[in-house]
């Protein structure tokens, strides 16, 4: 067992990174540079020489031209006759036919001024033209996109603090952040729309409404944040032609009337792989359309509204294939209703997971379901119960082991209706791993050409898990039998929902769970198990290791006080503790008091040819301190070791990779991106902890040889705070202090 231990630590960054950044490909056409720090010339020949203004770039820029933005913050009221920063909203970056925009790069007095990361070289278009932090004063418009005829690219830079609040002027009214008017065509990659404010379309108001079908706004991999609308579309209003892919919208409001994230309203949207997470409105709180509309493989979670925190469409024909609706809320609740509603209008939608859905009179249309999805994590607004940007957990929605939502797809949709050259099927999700990725453990339930593996639900494409058996026992028992009438007296297991939902760390949805009345446990001498059905190790093809959530306070485990551990039966034979509360006994320790969801796992290597049984035990003993918590188990694992120490975890993409990392203590592990990371942009790193806390970052592998390498950074108290690596619980090495990476 490798582990990272960052014992009373207060802020620890551990990555294990071999991705560098990108460089910026020179253009077969002119480049002129952008440095807010360059000291030379100021032409835009070279980043020594750059313009620090990126106005001075448009003035007019030659056609073909691309225009490079170093790292910095560029606001478009710039006067070029007066050298002068004016204050004037009217001003914005007016971006002519055939031009390309890229920021993100290092720039000027970098080592190399052409690396680009468009995290660590934070490249920011911004409004906030006038008092700074006063809003009432920013540009109608940052960016400004008109009558290109030939296609414009803006790529990795980030637009914020728009504010088009001129009541009664219909374009500036509209689109803070991008305003996007007729025969505009253009394509958005990787940028990031946030707090921008419009009385229409907070972040981006689209209008390019010709009848051209092939021209239209694309925008792949962007990021809306907090943008408001006054009125409709808090991320997006529409009113042309425009394609979202892979798209993050979070945490957008539209406050007087509908479209928390998008609000279209002519011409067509079409949605592919993106994300709404707690966007809100009066009606439509994640997307509200008048217009014709196809939405596939798009994660709906934590909207609201007071009508239809989901999707509501009206008057047109919409497509709806393999989207999850789910935890959307409105006055109702989170029934179905909340999730989508029709008022009315041609709606079709086949192969949706949607919450409450009535499967007995399937008005929407056929194969679509209404089980748990089981995201790995459930989207949380954190103890004040607000989505404000504080203590806010946007979850983390791809797939879980046992998901329903798995191989669950319409693997078999047509291009889009309209122009017919859109495939609303894309050849990746949302990480842009790989899509129709078949899982042999899950039968096939959608709907796909035999040669074909089908598609699942949602944004992101399960890829076939690590793990040979799973059960969340979100969706029933699974054949787990609850025996309460074994050993001293009547036991308490029971299959639970209601106690320690406010417990979160885990994906809990149900357990099982020992606790009586007030959920605690009662008094009197109890005793109870909850034993597994038969697994048989012998068909899977690796050596494997048990693991499994739990959550666990009792009196004690003194050798007449409390007992909970954890029994494993080989072949029918005996029941053998290999887990128990009580450290002095050299097996696997189940802490107690656990402190909130922790993760037990046990070697399984020397079972490997046998059918083992699981079985769960509680025992209280004694009558006496009989009013703890109890014993709670959830997310029951059997994954494989992997054989060699080859693998190499990257965290790249936000992901945990194919290794079983297992965090645990005070406060979770997460994956993080920006400028702290050894390589890449991507870095594992520990919750804040208090005094007298731990985190542990740890991986079970089957190394027989071979080096561990990795890149750590730390920021501690010295000689108090400590990062503690170990192998097999044997400490290796430790560290404290201010520790850059290394």
């Amino acid at each position: 067992m490798m582990r990272f231990h960052p014992c009373l630590l207060k802020s620890i960054v551990f990555a294990i990174c071999i991705i560098c950044g990108m460089s910026g490909g020179i253009q077969a056409q002119s480049v002129i540079y952008v440095d807010a720090d360059a000291t030379g010339a100021n032409d835009g020949t070279s980043w020594a020489d750059a313009f620090v203004e990126l106005q001075s770039a448009l003035n007019p820029p030659p056609p073909f031209c691309e225009i490079r933005i170093a790292a910095g913050t560029y606001t478009p009221d710039y006067d070029l006759g007066s050298g002068t920063h004016t204050g004037d909203r009217e001003k914005s970056f007016k971006l002519p036919d055939s031009i390309t925009l890229k920021g993100g790069y290092a720039g000027h007095g970098e080592p190399d001024p052409d690396q680009r990361d468009i995290d660590a070289f934070k490249t920011t278009l911004s409004g906030d033209i006038g008092i700074v932090g006063d809003h009432s004063d920013n540009s109608y418009h940052v960016m400004h996109v008109e009558y290109s005829y030939v296609h414009v690219l803006i790529d990795g830079i980030t637009i914020a603090h728009g504010r088009a609040d001129n009541t009664g002027n219909w374009e500036r009214e509209r689109g803070g952040g991008l305003y996007v008017s007729q025969y505009g065509e253009l394509d958005l990659v990787d940028c990031t729309f946030e707090s921008n404010y419009a009385n229409w379309g907070g972040a981006v108001s689209n209008h390019n409404n010709d009848n051209n079908d092939d021209k239209g706004s694309s925008l792949i991999r962007c990021r809306f944040i907090a943008n408001t609308a006054l009125n409709g579309g808090g991320a997006i209003y529409n009113e042309g032609r425009i394609i979202l892919t892979g798209c993050d919208i979070i945490r957008n409001t539209a406050t007087r009337m509908e479209g928390g994230g998008v609000f279209s309203t002519g011409g067509y949207a079409i949605a592919m792989n993106c994300v709404f997470v707690a966007n809100s409105a009066a009606a439509g709180g994640a997307m509200f359309s008048l217009s014709e509309t196809a939405v596939t493989n798009c994660t709906f979670t934590e909207n609201q509204a007071n009508d239809t925190g989901g999707l509501v469409t009206a008057s047109c024909t919409t497509y709806l294939y393999n989207n999850v609706f789910w935890n959307n809320r409105d006055n109702g609740g989170t029934d179905e209703s909340a999730q989508i509603d029709e008022v009315p209008s041609n709606l079709e939608g086949e192969y949706n997971c949607i919450q409450g859905y009535n499967t007995s009179n399937p008005w929407l249309g056929p194969n679509n379901i209404a089980n748990n999805p089981n995201f790995l994590r459930m989207p949380d607004p954190g103890p004040d119960g607000q989505w404000d940007g504080v203590n806010d957990d946007y979850g983390d929605l791809r797939l879980n082991f046992a998901s329903p939502c798995v191989d669950a797809g319409k693997s078999t949709i047509d291009p889009d209706p309209w122009h017919g050259n859109i495939n609303q099927l894309p050849g990746t999700d949302r990480d842009e791993n790989p899509r129709r990725v078949d899982d042999p453990r899950v039968p096939d339930s959608g709907n796909s050409d035999p040669q074909t593996p089908h598609v699942d639900m949602g944004a992101y494409e399960y890829q076939p898990s690590y793990c040979y058996y799973y059960e969340s026992f979100d969706n029933g028992m699974d054949s787990f039998i609850i025996d309460n009438n074994y050993g001293t007296g009547r036991g308490l297991w029971q299959y639970s929902g209601s106690c320690k939902a406010e417990i979160h760390g885990h994906s809990y949805s149900r357990t099982l769970a020992y606790y009586g009345g007030d959920c605690a446990y009662d008094s009197g001498s109890t005793e109870g198990v909850v034993t597994s059905p038969p697994i048989d190790l012998a068909k899977y093809p690796t050596l494997a290791v048990l693991s499994f959530n739990y959550y666990l306070e009792t009196e004690g485990h003194p050798s007449d006080w409390d007992f909970a551990f954890v029994e494993i039966s080989e072949n029918d034979g005996p029941f053998v503790t290999v887990a128990h509360n009580d450290e002095s006994l050299g097996l696997v320790t189940l802490q107690d008091p656990s402190n909130g969801w922790k993760t037990a796992t046990v070697d399984l290597s020397a079972m490997a040819a046998s059918v083992i049984q699981i079985r769960f035990h509680f025992q209280t003993v004694d009558e006496w301190a009989n009013h703890f918590a109890g014993f709670y188990i959830d997310d029951v694992r059997i994954c494989p070791i992997p054989d060699t120490c080859s693998t190499i975890t990257t965290f790249e993409g936000g992901s945990w990779g194919s290794l079983p990392w297992i965090h645990s203590g005070d406060a979770p592990w997460s994956i993080k991106t920006g400028p702290l990371a050894c390589a890449g942009i991507n870095n594992a790193r520990s919750g804040i902890i208090a005094d007298n806390q731990s985190s542990t970052l740890e991986v079970l592998v089957d190394c027989r040889d071979g080096d561990i390498s990795f890149c750590r950074r730390i920021s501690s108290e010295p000689d108090a705070d400590f990062l503690l690596f170990s192998i097999d619980d044997v400490p290796i090495d430790s560290w404290s202090g201010e520790m850059d990476w290394a």
